[in-house]
């Protein structure tokens, strides 16, 4: 069974390997291990000096469906946060649409380069594959001429209980 962990190392190490992504360096993406919504702009700012960031955070269960009377063997669907953030000193119009000639990707080019990588990417190993689907994206801050996004992905995972 597929664990949280696994799932969260899965998700960075696609991220690491695309080439893609080769304006974002390997250290700047990692996980998130705070709420979303208490002091992300607070953390954003500290971190400026790492962008672009892409940041991995595990949203929590959105639903369970149990597949026998006694609910032992279920289906969780997680929720997976993937927010990119990224900085011009000109604008944050500049940090959404990037700026070729002043090293930056811009939010929009990144939103689109994690979304194609991790739309029907799959989990685990040959024995226990889950495919990720992405559902949303929404603004997270765009001021001071930095833009960030969250984008949700989902995963579905076969769960048995203990009990």
């Amino acid at each position: 069974m597929i664990t949280l962990i696994e799932i969260e190392d899965a998700i960075i190490q696609i991220l690491q390997d695309a080439g893609d992504l080769e304006a974002v360096s390997d250290t700047s993406i990692t996980t998130y291990g705070d709420s979303l919504n208490v002091a992300l702009e607070d953390y954003l700012k500290a971190q400026l000096a790492r962008f672009p960031l892409i940041l991995v955070v595990f949203g929590g269960v959105q639903s369970v469906q149990e597949h026998d009377i006694d609910g032992v063997n279920y289906q969780e669907t997680q929720n997976w946060g993937v927010l990119v953030a990224d900085r011009n000193l000109g604008s944050e119009q500049f940090a959404r649409r990037g700026q070729e000639e002043h090293g930056t990707t811009g939010t929009y080019a990144l939103q689109e380069m994690v979304r194609d990588l991790l739309h029907n990417a799959s989990l685990g190993d040959e024995n226990e594959i889950h495919k990720m689907k992405f559902r949303s994206s929404n603004e997270v801050m765009n001021a001071n001429g930095v833009s960030a996004y969250a984008l949700t992905f989902q995963v579905e995972v076969e769960r048995t209980s203990a009990n």
